[in-house]
């Protein structure tokens, strides 16, 4: 499984907060998806998008991205063709708040992984909002697994065997919930780091969690990781 990683820079036309920033992201790459009829039927179906997205970089500073300054985010996917069409589409892309300005394409190909950690905070939804009020540690790992393991089952059409170890150890990076907005309702999340295990399915699972992000809302910018190789 290849992951296509874009790599888009963009002109901000207004400020935008940082809690923010993924609402205005999701909505620039929403635009240029209900333009083609193919991903225009993947947009309004639920099921899974197969695609993520980190922040801008440079920082915010002071917890604002500044108008009228140039930005990078990134956009991973293990859909070829969905790389290509957001490549084609994005770099003239302009929304009220952003104008695409370049892109850059690499392929991300299948090696031996030491470590994911979250650049964007994960989200576990429950039926009473933030999982650690309503479930303990250990649901949330067999979440997490067993997220990984249906993106996995739906796209390959195949069933993994879940008996095998994911991950060595999990660590929770942030010591308060990871405050966002997404159509002014506050999300609260989490970052972690993983030290994934060495067994194949522990591996195609870490590989798929690079092209298509950890946990839930992934085309919403959420559960967007980085990685490290042995």
């Amino acid at each position: 499984m290849n992951v296509y990683e874009l790599k888009i820079k963009i002109y901000l036309l207004k400020d935008i907060k940082i809690e923010e920033i993924q609402s205005y992201l999701a909505y620039f790459i929403d635009s240029v998806l209900v333009k083609e009829n193919e991903f225009l039927n993947i947009h309004e179906t639920n099921m899974y998008k197969f695609y993520t997205f980190d922040s801008l970089y440079p920082l915010a500073k002071n917890g604002v991205y500044q108008k009228d300054n140039t930005y990078v985010f990134r956009i991973r996917t293990v859909d070829y063709k969905l790389a290509e069409y957001l490549y084609k589409t994005l770099i003239k892309n302009r929304t009220k708040e952003i104008q695409g300005l370049t892109g850059e394409v690499k392929i991300i190909k299948p090696k031996m992984i030491k470590k994911l950690y979250t650049l964007t905070p994960i989200i576990l939804k429950t039926e009473h909002g933030y999982w650690k009020n309503n479930i303990k540690v250990e649901e949330f790992e067999k979440r997490l697994k067993i997220n990984l393991i249906k993106k996995y089952n739906n796209i390959t059409s195949d069933k993994m065997n879940e008996d095998f170890q994911l991950y060595y150890h999990i660590i929770f990076k942030n010591k308060v919930p990871v405050l966002r907005t997404y159509k002014g309702i506050k999300l609260l999340g989490d970052m972690i780091e993983l030290d994934i295990a060495e067994n194949e399915n522990a591996q195609k699972l870490a590989m798929l969690a690079i092209g298509a992000g950890l946990l839930e809302m992934n085309a919403r910018g959420f559960g967007f990781v980085n990685y490290s190789f042995y």
